[in-house]
């Protein structure tokens, strides 16, 4: 009988802040779940997922839905969100694992998810504006992998897996317009995560 392969461990990135703050908070992982196996392609295996963290910022929409699917699918996940884990719907709910910047200025937690992520992830519904378009503008700066995903444009999710796999992304940041700028976009990003992961 063969001798079974050892798995290899992956080291995660570095995740500490500006401020000094070290690590990531976990999230609340139940019961093995599909999530962590069916981001395979290729030659990876069931114990390899494609992704370690899911990393956004907690606003609503397309920032929530990522938190949503992670959570839901035992995928650790985390981010920035701003002092006071503000939102334009409120406070953010405690169930999502964020971390608090010291300003309440969206700016800056998303500059951090862009630093302490290996690639992003950007969904939308029409035109980017306004901090969905910073986003991308950091990005770009800091020379990372970019992916920008157009519902209206009904994407397969395998362009997400294979983009992933390319790039080799482990922490990935996903961004995109908020709930009152894009009624319905949470419903409609967690549809398309749940495809993308699923596969």
């Amino acid at each position: 009988m063969p001798a079974q392969r050892a798995k290899k461990k992956i080291p995660s990135p570095g995740r500490t802040s500006e401020d000094g703050t070290e690590g990531w908070p976990k999230a609340k992982v139940g019961p093995p779940a599909t999530g962590m196996v069916t981001w395979k392609i290729g030659d990876r295996t069931e114990e390899e997922p494609m992704v370690e963290k899911i990393v956004s910022g907690g606003q609503t929409a397309v920032d929530r839905a990522a938190l949503d699917v992670a959570l839901e699918l035992g995928i650790p996940c985390g981010g920035w969100c701003p002092e006071g884990r503000k939102a334009e719907d409120g406070r953010i709910d405690d169930r999502y694992p964020l971390k608090e910047t010291s300003s309440t200025d969206y700016r800056v937690r998303t500059r951090l998810n862009v630093e302490q992520s290996e690639g992003t992830l950007v969904i939308t519904r029409g035109p980017v504006t306004g901090g969905t378009a910073l986003t991308i503008k950091l990005v770009r700066e800091k020379g990372k992998p970019l992916l920008i995903i157009e519902l209206n444009q009904n994407p397969d999710p395998r362009t997400i897996q294979k983009w992933l796999k390319g790039e080799g992304i482990r922490v990935l940041n996903v961004a995109g317009s908020r709930e009152s700028k894009m009624p319905g976009l949470h419903a409609h990003g967690v549809k398309f995560l749940r495809a993308v992961v699923k596969g």
